[in-house]
């Protein structure tokens, strides 16, 4: 839709839309859904990014316990050097939906620490990043967190 949406507005010149967005969400609405916004690790690896990784679980989450989830995952890829948030992968209930937050973390560079700092209606499942930023600061091992 995006892309009709820019090749129209190139068509008849309204300069409402220049290009499509850079960074998309992908979703795969299977049971469970899954969806990714952002780098793999494969693709860290191949250029040479010094990433860590922080995961939370659905069931684990009060909103998950609330809605009876048995299954579910969020990872967090992060730089190691300043904890910028290159991706964010979901399995589980609702992952095309929360994907969303994460695509605006990425697209804005922001950071675990950020996403940390961040206060959520609680308990929802968006509560799912900020676990699983803890989670990564707690894999970096030794690694001193920088004040943004």
């Amino acid at each position: 839709m995006d892309q009709g949406r820019v090749a129209v507005a190139h068509m008849y010149e309204t300069k409402d839309l220049d290009s499509v967005a850079k960074i998309i969400p992908f979703g795969i609405y299977t049971i469970p859904e899954v969806s990714m916004v952002g780098m793999t690790e494969q693709q860290c690896i191949e250029k040479g990014i010094d990433y860590c990784v922080g995961r939370a679980h659905h069931e684990k989450m009060a909103r998950g316990r609330i809605m009876g989830l048995e299954e579910g995952l969020i990872k967090i890829i992060f730089k190691k050097e300043d904890l910028k948030i290159l991706a964010v992968h979901l399995a589980g209930p609702m992952a095309s939906e929360l994907i969303h937050y994460g695509m605006s973390l990425v697209e804005n560079e922001k950071t675990v620490s950020q996403v940390i700092a961040t206060v959520f209606n609680y308990p929802t499942l968006h509560d799912l990043y900020k676990y699983a930023c803890y989670d990564g600061l707690g894999n970096l091992k030794g690694h001193k967190i920088k004040d943004d």
